[in-house]
């Protein structure tokens, strides 16, 4: 208390000044309209470029937690889409048929892209249900296949792989053909074996052929960029711009075909009933 009175008594001076100051501010903002409107355009201004700044700190420490947020709302729209597209109606009634794909998001934390054999590394694996073979999408289309699994982690062969080769189709023609890289550009595949007699336009849509148990079908791959007919067969070999960006990848879908035992085990069937008729 002495030390407060002793500080009161050194700069009374000082202090009643300012205290004067204040008040004669604050008279003069009220009784003169131009200076008013001066200070609560200035105050203004500068409370809404603190709160801006406020907002943008926050945000930047949210963004982990809004991506999270995000990819568990894609993987709810993927099988929300995946349950409608089950559903077909025929002349008599509509028949549901049981959904067939799942979809188990996972972070990228490893992508080597500028090799020959791209691969990718995700922090999903065996213990999440993930098998070799299994798909990979992202939210602008697919991704490749994995290809080896431990316990937490799972290796992907990227499209970006020369060893990469996925049934496709060019709509809205439905004709098949198979998607592969050449190892050079890392936004373009080529398309092979489609026939020369339908017609091509550049900006064609690239999907899934469905052909396979990886993939669903109709899940984009990219557009055409330019075709021609290869000198050597008649088909067309059409190069196709890539709807996924691969180096900016953080967050896939893994996808789980639940029909896939029951689609392989048929197939080996039928492969040995023929190679025993052979």
């Amino acid at each position: 208390m002495q030390r407060l009175i002793e500080f009161l008594r050194r700069y009374h001076f000082i202090l009643t000044f300012l205290f004067l100051e204040t008040l004669c501010m604050i008279m003069i903002v009220r009784s003169n309209p131009v200076p008013a409107a001066w200070y609560f355009s200035a105050s203004n201004t500068f409370r809404g470029r603190t709160q801006s700044l406020y907002s943008e700190v926050t945000d930047y420490f949210y963004l982990k937690k809004v991506n999270r947020d995000l990819v568990q709302e894609n993987q709810q729209l993927y099988e929300q889409l995946n349950a409608l597209l089950a559903i077909h109606d025929t002349s008599i009634l509509p028949v549901v048929r049981k959904i067939n794909y799942d979809y188990i998001p996972a972070k990228v934390v490893g992508n080597a892209m500028y090799l020959n054999k791209n691969t990718m590394l995700l922090n999903k694996g065996r213990s999440d249900g993930i098998e070799k073979d299994m798909g990979v999408v992202a939210p602008e289309g697919v991704v490749g296949i994995v290809a080896e699994v431990s316990e937490n982690h799972a290796v992907v062969l990227s499209l970006l792989n020369k060893a990469s080769l996925i049934s496709a189709k060019i709509m809205p023609y439905n004709y098949t053909g198979t998607i592969y890289w050449e190892g050079t550009d890392t936004r373009t595949v080529l398309m092979r074996d489609l026939p020369t007699h339908i017609y091509i336009n550049k900006g064609d849509t690239i999907v899934t052929s469905g052909f396979s148990s990886i993939f669903p079908e109709g899940v984009m791959i990219g557009t055409v960029k330019s075709y021609h007919i290869e000198p050597s067969r008649a088909n067309y070999k059409v190069e196709v711009a890539l709807s996924t960006m691969f180096a900016s990848l953080q967050w896939v879908y893994i996808v789980k075909n639940l029909a896939a035992a029951e689609q392989n085990e048929l197939l080996s069937k039928f492969e040995e009933i023929e190679q025993n008729q052979q």
